[in-house]
């Protein structure tokens, strides 16, 4: 039997989603993923996990830091994920193999709760599937010393802090500011982009 407060959480991914709805307040220049898609052709699948576990009687969740490299994603946060293997037979083998890769995470026990809405992100070509897993065993964590630079744990409620959710400056590699961009406060790393949306659908629907 799942935990009373992980049962909602599977019941309302099972239901109606907010979906692009909940994306749209933290959008940084660019359009909805259903927009976006009608002029994009050359997508690659990805999935990410977006791991739910208890600790310390909190319901918590977990990203990781991208390492600074020439690339779009640099020193970005994000729920660990990634590409989708030609030989991944689904997006939730994906999401958990990214996951085991990324935060050295396995269970084979875990949980499929649901999906939340798919992002595109333009930038990179990737049509990104988040997946909602549960898990009563999650430690430890162990970064890949290539692909993260840091895993970050935090109290799921702390995205329902009004103080948390607030807007940044971001630099861009070409120089270009990009003001006002709509993020999330989470231990003290700045939450943006596509992490952003998903994080801001998983509030809203635990709301």
């Amino acid at each position: 039997m799942l935990p009373h407060d992980i049962e909602t959480i599977r019941k309302a991914l099972s239901g109606e989603l907010p979906g692009e709805a909940a994306h749209l307040e933290m959008l940084p220049y660019r359009g909805a993923t259903s927009t976006m898609l009608k002029s994009a052709n050359d997508y690659r699948e990805s999935a990410v996990a977006v791991l739910l576990f208890h600790e310390d009687d909190a319901l918590k969740s977990v990203l990781i830091e991208r390492p600074t490299y020439n690339g779009t994603h640099s020193g970005q946060m994000a729920f660990p994920g990634g590409k989708r293997d030609a030989e991944d037979p689904d997006l939730i083998f994906t999401a958990l193999r990214e996951m085991h890769e990324e935060i050295g995470f396995k269970d084979d026990k875990i949980i499929h709760l649901g999906q939340l809405t798919r992002v595109y992100i333009a930038v990179s070509r990737f049509l990104v599937y988040p997946h909602v897993f549960y898990s009563q065993n999650v430690y430890p964590f162990t970064p890949d010393p290539i692909e993260v630079e840091s895993i970050i744990t935090f109290d799921l409620f702390d995205i329902y802090k009004p103080e948390n959710k607030t807007t940044t400056q971001i630099k861009l590699d070409n120089g270009v500011i990009m003001k006002d961009i709509p993020c999330f406060d989470i231990a003290e790393k700045v939450v943006w982009g596509a992490t952003a949306l998903v994080m801001e659908e998983t509030r809203r629907l635990i709301l």
